[in-house]
């Protein structure tokens, strides 16, 4: 290792480029554990009635029961707990009161002056590397891998109503409540740790469960002794909740995080057509039509991607959102 001295610039911070140590690092560093354990239970039934000539209603109902458990790594700064005061007399190099997340280096420079830096303080879990905070003039956030678990329960029923005036064609109409489970973002635990607030509560890499009710009319028809095969189906999808994928500023890192947004509506058009032309041959195609539209959701916009996207329609400072008081 390289004296700290050879390193230092005259503003009190490394000269040195990191990469120089990566290797070292990356072999310091013991790595923490991210992995989701999930057990899906679920009971299904269906009732059929023909009640009339021509007319068919089928009942469907599932009951589902989900439990899931995320583990990752939670960090432990050396601040925690402590006044920046009592931080500075510890002598804690991380910045203070800032979540920075698992496998990240911290400079030295970056939070204090290289020539005033304890070089006999260790980061916890690294005592055995043989080289304290600023021995090569950098040292990773300590972390412990953490567990939360999510237990949920759902149903979802559907009714289809079906009417078959001849025995080549076929008409319906159905209704459907669906739910798509929420849970823990493990692309959120990468980037910020499993609870990155330290506060005891995954509130930031969790999420709620998703909402759907589906209105579907559609029928399907047959021709030419069965060579010619025509469906199609016109469908709208009322969202509730929807899960979406967004990033966010967590303690100074942006990365990113699931959200739900509060409603989405999309309105569809599917037509399908197969003929068989010879008994070699025979030609499909299908056309697809999607409105979509995400009809209540207020996001925080953290770089001009996202404004270009959506379009701004409202500034918010973020030292306001931070204080919405």
């Amino acid at each position: 290792f390289f004296l700290l001295n050879a390193l230092q610039h005259e503003c009190g911070r490394t000269s040195a480029p990191a990469r120089d140590w990566a290797a070292e690092t990356f072999e310091a560093n013991p790595g923490y554990f991210s992995g989701r354990d999930t057990e899906h239970r679920s009971v299904y039934g269906s009732l059929d009635y023909r009640f009339l000539q021509h007319w068919d209603i089928r009942a469907e109902v599932r009951y589902s029961h989900e439990d899931s458990e995320v583990s990752g790594p939670r960090m432990t700064p050396c601040w925690e707990g402590l006044s920046r005061f009592e931080a500075t007399q510890a002598g804690c190099l991380e910045p203070y009161d800032v979540i920075i997340g698992p496998g990240t280096v911290v400079l030295c420079g970056q939070t204090g002056r290289c020539d005033t830096a304890d070089q006999s303080s260790t980061v916890p879990g690294y005592e055995n590397n043989d080289w304290g905070w600023w021995a090569n003039n950098f040292a990773p956030i300590a972390a412990r891998t953490e567990t939360f678990n999510k237990s949920q329960y759902w149903t979802a029923p559907k009714l289809t109503l079906t009417y078959k005036p001849t025995d080549a064609i076929m008409l319906y109409g159905s209704w459907a409540k669906a739910e798509k489970p929420g849970g823990f973002s493990l692309l959120t635990s990468g980037t910020f740790g499993v609870d990155p607030n330290l506060d005891g509560v995954p509130d930031e890499i969790e999420f709620e469960p998703e909402k759907m009710s589906v209105w579907e009319l559609g029928g399907k028809t047959a021709g030419w002794d069965g060579g010619l095969l025509i469906t199609g189906a016109l469908f709208f999808q009322d969202f509730t909740d929807k899960q979406v994928r967004v990033s966010e500023l967590i303690g100074g890192t942006i990365g990113p995080v699931i959200r739900n947004a509060a409603g989405a509506e999309v309105w569809g058009l599917e037509l399908d057509a197969s003929w068989a032309a010879t008994e070699r041959l025979t030609l499909a195609g299908g056309l697809t039509w999607l409105d979509t539209e995400y009809t209540d959701f207020v996001t925080t916009a953290n770089n001009a991607r996202e404004i270009a996207a959506v379009g701004c329609e409202r500034l918010t400072d973020i030292e306001d959102k931070k204080n919405p008081g």
